[in-house]
């Protein structure tokens, strides 16, 4: 392996090896405007220059490979000043408009200028004029006069979604990223391009001119828009989302989002279908909102007949938009208080997997879910089996979690006209609208816990918002209805560590994993061993 100095520090490092990867391996910041980690080299903005001993100039350490005994110095005068000429030949037809731009508090050039220039303009010239406010497509609004032409955006479309909708235009100072005639950017990853736009050229029309970057708080999580579970950062504001960002985890997503998932948000905080109050049916067929006591009363009212019987006419549906720490709070629930016998996974419709990151399954957790069901020993019926019992009237009570389940059929909505339905849910959907009790739950958004997606990975989701108006996140949903159910004396399910713990009991899969110690990334669950099993067997 190549040995290297940089700034005193000596490194050993893989062959290929760029100054800038090795530098960043070891906590030493080179900055850069065109280098992405996951994009090829462009090497054209010049701020990553270096000085190397022997080398008759300064070289660029986004494109320079380490070799062995090289010597680099990255905070020479030499190196200084060159910092300082680019920051100042970037700026000298730049806008200045920061007070007004998207960008500012998370722009590079912003940065780097208070931190390697700090001068002001030589510039007595006319600035080149360029368009502003230009949509590039149905996502994405372009303002030509801030873009340092990094084509960080074109080898993106390039490179990772093999769509080569822009390009660079013209030369020189006149240099401009655009699309080509006739075609937009309307690539169902076009807002990827603004999140690696270093400046604030590139910017999201959901994002723009909603709220300052400082205002902005922050937190890591998953995205809920289907089961790949995209590693992201929530940003949040006044207790609302605001935007969706990326998360870098090589084994999911590798820093990339679809715009589908960015703007999942949405559904959030959606003024139509939000629910923050308890409902229940009036005579007249209307959802009526009741408070929280009402709403005790009913559910006491609706269920109480259920605690311990057995005669097998109570269903629960788990939605896969559920929490794994919720989906096993209910199942407790179910088998300790309410002796269900009729269980289904429902989740919402699948929609056009692509070859980049979505999944055809639209649910985040349908497989924390089936890990549930698969410790427990229960069996999962379906929508299909769950309609058939509802239909046949086998099923007479449905206690619903989670609903989120509004691409139902008409078949599903008749059966759930024959039976009573009360229904945990966060939004308004065919099962909501069909109940005789809905309460709210949080939204994923309100609470923590973990996802599994489709490729086996347990990852953790944490909470950003207060629930809104008291929502009750899923693993508090099932404790309060254990409650009303007079099972409060024996109920230790409180929050999503101890609800993680109990299901540990009930899976080898977790033999190993802590809730508390997942880590940014996950943890992929290993298969059940089955040597004992195995030897067991051979010996008999």
């Amino acid at each position: 392996m190549p040995k290297l100095t940089i700034d005193g520090q000596e490194l050993d490092v893989a062959p290929g090896t760029s100054i800038i990867q090795a530098a960043t391996s070891a906590g030493i910041d080179i900055p850069f405007y065109c280098w992405h980690p996951r994009l090829s080299v462009a090497a054209n903005c010049r701020m990553c220059l270096v000085e190397v001993e022997k080398a008759p100039k300064l070289l660029p350490a986004c494109e320079v490979q380490v070799r062995d005994g090289m010597v680099v110095n990255t905070k020479s005068d030499k190196v200084l000043d060159a910092r300082k000429a680019v920051m100042e030949f970037m700026l000298v037809n730049h806008p200045i408009d920061c007070p007004i731009c998207d960008q500012a508090g998370e722009c590079k050039l912003q940065n780097y200028y208070m931190k390697h220039d700090q001068t002001g303009t030589r510039f007595d010239e006319t600035k080149v004029v360029k368009n502003k406010a230009v949509e590039l497509g149905p996502q994405v609004v372009l303002d030509e006069e801030r873009c340092i032409n990094c084509t960080r955006c074109v080898r993106f479309m390039e490179e990772v979604a093999k769509n080569p909708q822009l390009g660079q235009f013209d030369r020189g100072d006149r240099a401009v990223i655009g699309t080509f005639p006739g075609q937009p950017l309307d690539d169902p990853y076009s807002m990827n391009t603004v999140e690696i736009c270093p400046v604030g050229a590139l910017t999201s029309r959901d994002f723009r001119f909603k709220v300052r970057s400082w205002f902005l708080k922050h937190e890591e999580s998953v995205c809920a828009g289907c089961a790949r579970g995209c590693n992201i950062i929530v940003d949040h504001y006044e207790n609302e989302v605001q935007r969706y960002r990326s998360r870098d985890n090589a084994d999911v997503n590798q820093g990339w989002l679809c715009d589908d998932g960015r703007l999942s948000y949405k559904r959030i905080h959606d003024p139509d279908t939000q629910i923050t109050v308890p409902h229940e049916r009036a005579s007249d067929g209307r959802m009526v909102p009741i408070s929280w006591e009402q709403a005790k009363a009913r559910l006491a009212e609706l269920l109480g007949p259920h605690v311990g019987e057995t005669d097998g006419t109570l269903g629960l549906a788990l939605s896969a938009q559920l929490t794994t720490e919720g989906v096993t709070s209910f199942v407790e629930l179910a088998e300790r208080v309410l002796q269900v016998d009729t269980y289904a996974i429902i989740g919402r419709a699948d929609w056009s997997a692509d070859k980049l990151l979505k999944v055809a399954d639209r649910n985040p957790n349908r497989a924390g879910a089936e890990l549930v069901l698969e410790g427990y020993s229960i069996f999962d019926e379906g929508a299909g089996g769950l309609q058939k019992a509802m239909e046949k009237g086998e099923v007479k009570t449905l206690l619903f979690a989670g609903t989120d389940y509004p691409d139902a059929n008409e078949g599903w909505k008749a059966a759930l006209e024959k039976v009573t339905v009360v229904a945990w849910a966060s939004n308004w959907d065919d099962t909501a609208n069909a109940a005789n009790l809905v309460l709210p739950l949080a939204s994923f958004a309100e609470q923590d816990g973990t996802f599994v997606n489709f490729q086996g990975r347990m990852q953790r989701i944490k909470r950003a918002l207060k629930p809104v108006n008291g929502r009750k996140p899923a693993v508090e949903a099932a404790a309060y209805t254990a409650d009303v159910l007079g099972a409060a004396k024996d109920w230790n399910i409180r929050n999503w560590v101890s609800a993680f713990k109990e299901l540990k009991k009930h899976t080898n899969l977790l033999k190993d994993v802590q809730p508390l110690s997942l880590g940014p990334w996950g943890v992929l669950l290993e298969a059940e061993d089955d040597s004992a099993a195995a030897e067991e067997s051979a010996a008999s």
